[in-house]
């Protein structure tokens, strides 16, 4: 069976506007020492028409395609407990707990900016 490559979704956060240049600041699947996650940024060059209601709709992709990998993540571990191989087993069941927690970003994020239609 051939892998199929996961990309890891994009928590967007905000949007900061510096002359002709647009910074997105986003968490990801990278972490900081301490094991919370690295805000990074995105810069586009002269986009004006980004704001918060794009934010909004792509943040709702993303959090579609994190709810896919958890899935997937499960099915995986469900193979792995099948032929009882729990080491790889736990390391996916930790990577599931993350994902949850990401989850549950995207899902504060959503409530602070409910006002967004």
């Amino acid at each position: 069976m051939k892998k199929k490559q996961l990309i890891h979704p994009k928590l967007y956060l905000e949007i900061v506007r510096k002359n002709d240049l647009t910074i997105i600041s986003y968490k990801q699947n990278k972490f900081n020492k301490d094991g919370s996650r690295k805000i990074e940024l995105e810069e586009i060059l002269n986009n004006k028409n980004i704001d918060k209601i794009i934010l909004k709709n792509k943040n709702e992709q993303q959090l579609e395609i994190l709810k896919r990998y958890i899935k997937t993540q499960k099915r995986v571990l469900e193979k792995y407990e099948k032929v009882r191989n729990y080491n790889a087993g736990k390391v996916v069941e930790n990577s599931i707990h993350l994902l949850n927690e990401f989850e549950n970003d995207f899902i504060n994020w959503f409530i602070k900016n409910k006002d967004l239609k």
